[in-house]
């Protein structure tokens, strides 16, 4: 994994840091630093972080939309907007495939590159009323 994929502060599923079996603050690296990185990217607003008002995805203004040609597009394009945005990701690498969609609740699958390589990586995201949900991450095996 390159290197600068990060190290960070380790938070459980519901924001609370994480404390390990020593009692010390638990780190989170690469993949897991990654994919948390990009759920608080896709999952807030665009300017909704003041210490980074350039992060952020529309996504989140179709939920209450239908499920229509024209939301999947919408989709897709704030999507690959906000992941272009990253410069840990590869340009032109980014691949959206929509898993299910209601009014409610609409789950992703995201593959893409980092930046440099060639390994293809994977999200499951699930964004709903609830808010964000990782489902999957895995790396994918190029042959």
């Amino acid at each position: 994994m390159s290197g600068f994929v990060g190290t960070d502060l380790a938070f459980d599923e519901f924001g609370d840091l994480v404390v390990g079996p020593t009692g010390d603050v638990a780190v989170a690296q690469d993949q897991d630093v990654l994919a948390r990185d990009l759920m608080d990217r896709l999952s807030c607003l665009p300017g909704e972080m003041p210490v980074h008002p350039e992060w952020g995805c529309r996504i989140r203004s179709l939920l209450g939309a239908s499920d229509t040609p024209r939301t999947r597009m919408l989709a897709r394009r704030y999507l690959v907007e906000a992941l272009e945005d990253d410069p840990r990701i590869e340009d032109g690498s980014i691949v959206i495939q929509q898993l299910a969609a209601s009014s409610e609740e609409k789950v992703y699958r995201i593959q893409f590159a980092l930046a440099g390589e060639t390994q293809l990586r994977q999200l499951v995201w699930k964004l709903g009323l609830e808010g964000p949900v990782l489902i999957e991450q895995a790396e994918i095996i190029v042959p």
